[in-house]
């Protein structure tokens, strides 16, 4: 079933360097998994102009202002982070 309320956020690259970049991003995505990053809704890599589609976070909470348990929640997502592995290319 399809859920009609879900946004993405999209991105196209458009000039050799933000193909390049995208294509990094793409192969990231694909690779991490974890709670700390947006879901990965896909992307095709095409020849020149390749797409990403993520989780649109615009309707998230920003802080400031911060509170304890906003810090805490941001150090257990960079523990988590640091301690995830993936084949990413450099």
């Amino acid at each position: 079933m399809r859920d009609q309320n879900r946004r993405a956020f999209l991105k196209v690259g458009t000039t050799p360097r933000t193909v390049g970049m995208l294509r990094r991003e793409l192969a990231a995505y694909s690779r991490i998994r974890g709670p700390f990053i947006p879901e990965f809704f896909g992307g095709l890599d095409e020849d020149d102009e390749p797409l990403l589609a993520i989780e649109d976070l615009s309707g998230a909470r920003w802080p400031p202002p911060w509170d304890s348990a906003s810090i805490d929640a941001v150090l257990d997502a960079i523990d988590r982070m640091h301690n995830a592995t993936a084949a990413v290319p450099p």
